[in-house]
């Protein structure tokens, strides 16, 4: 049978992928419109 030397760093591979995808923005269910700037343009008529 062989043997992976690598197995430590591919299992930390996958320990940071999992913890960088909980952090990584997927969307939102509930969109916000944008605020607009009080000096756009369109505010100031």
């Amino acid at each position: 049978m062989d043997v992976n030397d690598n197995a430590p760093c591919l299992d930390e591979r996958v320990v940071w992928a999992s913890i960088a995808s909980m952090f990584a923005p997927t969307g939102s269910s509930n969109p916000q419109k944008p605020v607009p700037h009080k000096a756009h343009p369109k505010n100031l008529l």
